[in-house]
């Protein structure tokens, strides 16, 4: 790492800021870099403590929510399979609530509310005063490792810090630095951007996302690529499945589009909407297209107001499901116009259900799906070539049916849960135990 970037990490993390505010000033004028928040001083934090080897190892894992959403469940999908390996005595600590919970709970693993959001913190001292309650608490308790989930958890990672607990940082997003905590203010932003410095390894889910934060790399930045379990796997395959589409109420001929997500800015929803006032007239009358996954905001109230202005039918939308897989049985097309994704969850869900994708190729989604690999791909907010390509898919079935084939290949090239479950226990249990395997040699 050169010197400048190196001294910038100094400066996230607080230290050697004179140094470091010289060396930003030899960074390229008025890139992304340039632009991030000076630190504070941080407060000191608790000699490192190591797992000593006598009991089960304790890990608690820190996520922002318990919703039905692709980061809360790829975190249940880990966190269910760790504990059924043993030799983890697992916790899990959020920020909100939701349907999740009740399905740690029927695993038997306890769950808490008590992770602070950064929504709630104005100030660097309630940042701090929330980071020493919180990882006081750990610490008593004997917490080993903490695993915190999206760059949303970065109170978890400071707390971890200031109890001498050692970290490992999985971010789900794809953003860069400088974006990163914006909406949270510039004391906010500081403190959270600082936290990048602290764990024994960062884990991204894709290697375009990695890149974002490249320059802040100290070779502890490590990539585990999403997967989805035999469970999961087992609930999606089957192929279309006549009698769910009757239930959800469509005829044989129609072509149905399932656009899974939260109804957010991030995900699009209203480039497809504006696509489907532009579809040619023979498409528009056997395409469905299923939004499964409510939000809320103004976004969410506009697309409804868009759904209400197109012909009856061709654009519904409903609440997210704890169990999606009816609905891609009886898909014909998953649509994912996002903006901006890391590696979505819901793309390795229709490729194990063998269902053709119509994506934006944005950071991640370009890994998982290249074009030709089940996918066709749309730039984002193109929204008359996302037209034209859904007019495609409704009319030829013979290319959807090229592109399941290729799907389910691909899903078999790329899906490994176990190396997943693996990859990320290794680190904890280095991390815990002191061991530089946290530290990539390459």
């Amino acid at each position: 790492m050169s010197d400048p970037i190196r001294l910038l990490c100094l400066i996230l993390a607080g230290k050697g800021r004179g140094l470091a505010q010289r060396a930003l000033a030899r960074l390229p004028a008025g890139g992304p870099l340039s632009r991030l928040p000076p630190c504070p001083p941080l407060p000191e934090a608790a000699p490192l403590r190591r797992a000593d080897g006598t009991r089960p190892m304790k890990v608690l894992v820190a996520g922002h929510s318990l919703n039905l959403e692709g980061a809360p469940l790829s975190q249940l999908d880990l966190v269910a399979a760790l504990a059924e390996a043993g030799g983890m005595e697992l916790v899990v600590a959020s920020v909100q609530d939701g349907p999740l919970r009740r399905e740690y709970e029927r695993l038997g693993i306890p769950v808490r509310l008590d992770l602070p959001g950064l929504g709630g913190l104005y100030t660097d001292a309630d940042f701090t005063r929330a980071a020493l309650d919180l990882g006081r608490r750990w610490r008593d308790e004997g917490i080993d490792a903490v695993l915190a989930v999206t760059l949303l958890s970065a109170p978890a990672i400071e707390a971890a810090r200031l109890a001498g607990i050692p970290a490992l940082w999985n971010p789900r997003e794809s953003v860069e630095p400088h974006l990163a905590f914006r909406p949270f203010g510039a004391a906010i932003a500081a403190r959270a951007l600082a936290c990048l410095h602290h764990p024994a390894a960062t884990v991204f889910v894709a290697r375009s996302s990695r890149a974002l934060w490249a320059p802040l790399d100290d070779r502890r930045f490590h990539i585990i690529a999403n997967a989805l379990p035999p469970w999961r796997i087992a609930a999606l395959s089957g192929g279309r499945d006549a009698a769910e589409r009757a239930r959800l109420g469509l005829a044989p001929h129609e072509v149905m589009v399932l656009v899974p997500g939260t109804v957010c800015e991030r995900k699009g929803q209203r480039d497809l909407a504006r696509a489907l006032e532009r579809l040619a007239p023979e498409a528009r009358a056997v395409l469905r297209v299923v939004c499964l996954g409510d939000g809320d905001g103004r976004y969410a109230r506009a697309l409804d107001r868009d759904r209400a202005r197109l012909p009856p039918g061709l654009l519904r939308i409903e609440p997210a499901q704890a169990d999606p897989a009816p609905w891609y049985r009886a898909a014909d097309v998953v649509a994912l116009p996002s903006r901006s994704e890391s590696a979505p969850r819901v793309v390795l869900e229709a490729l194990a259900a063998g269902i053709p994708l119509l994506v934006s190729p944005v950071f991640g989604i370009a890994e998982q799906v290249p074009e030709g690999c089940g996918a066709l791909h749309c730039p984002p907010g193109d929204t008359a070539r996302l037209a034209g390509l859904l007019s495609r898919l409704a009319l030829d079935p013979a290319l959807r049916q090229a592109l399941a084939e290729q799907a389910r290949r691909r899903f078999a090239q790329i899906n490994d849960f176990p190396g997943l479950v693996e990859g990320y226990r290794s680190l904890l249990v280095a991390a815990a135990s002191g061991d530089d395997r946290v530290r990539r040699h390459s």
